[in-house]
């Protein structure tokens, strides 16, 4: 029941319906902690980061991050180390910690090839692009990015391939160069479209309209 109702916190949180998707994350993380099981409370974590909009939530997630890992070091679970190695390092860059996101993104990246989970693959160089960008690092993060939509693209995964596109588009503005962002975020709101995906949908809307002004 609580793997259940954290995948529902996950697809409320890709349809915009925010306030549910932190309550069900917060259920699921309650029940999963009650039941003692390292990975369902790792998966948890790795749903509350993923519905998480500000800074006293990315403040919590590493906390919990934190103590989870001190019991995950005791363990070989592969699984949780991926799902929560998502969470951590997405609070980080949430927080603005983009040195410790670096020192920790290359473990991350050879744990989920090691482990071969395809989509946290893509998560990885998503994650790495992110890091590159917020070091001033275009070039570099673009070819992240788009190694990351490349295998969510292959992998059918298109609310993650519309999210890094997103980046992509985002690292396009802040390098000048509108031209090269319209067609990345058309591309994903056409995939937020026809997903449901109304906040996100809205959002790059906005991001479209700046464009145009």
């Amino acid at each position: 029941m609580g793997w259940l109702t954290t995948l529902q916190a996950i697809i409320y949180a890709d349809l915009g319906e925010l306030e549910t998707a932190r309550e069900l994350a917060e259920r699921s993380l309650e029940m999963n902690t009650n039941l003692g099981q390292v990975i369902l409370e790792s998966w948890s974590i790795n749903a509350l980061a993923y519905v998480s909009k500000d800074e006293l939530e990315g403040q919590r997630i590493l906390d919990l991050c934190k103590k989870l890992g001190e019991a995950i070091d005791k363990t070989d679970n592969v699984v949780s180390r991926v799902y929560l190695g998502e969470a951590f390092i997405g609070g980080l860059l949430e927080l603005g910690y983009v040195e410790e996101a670096q020192k920790e993104i290359k473990e991350y990246i050879q744990l989920v090839d090691r482990a071969g989970m395809m989509n946290f693959q893509g998560v990885a160089r998503r994650l790495r692009g992110q890091i590159l960008a917020a070091e001033g690092n275009g070039q570099a993060a673009e070819e992240a990015y788009q190694n990351a939509a490349a295998r969510f693209d292959e992998l059918g995964s298109l609310i993650d391939l519309a999210r890094t596109l997103v980046y992509l588009g985002r690292l396009y503005i802040d390098g000048g160069n509108k031209t090269q962002a319209q067609p990345v975020l058309q591309r994903a709101l056409g995939i937020f479209e026809e997903c449901g995906a109304k906040g996100c949908t809205d959002e790059t809307g906005q991001l479209l309209d700046e464009l145009d002004e």
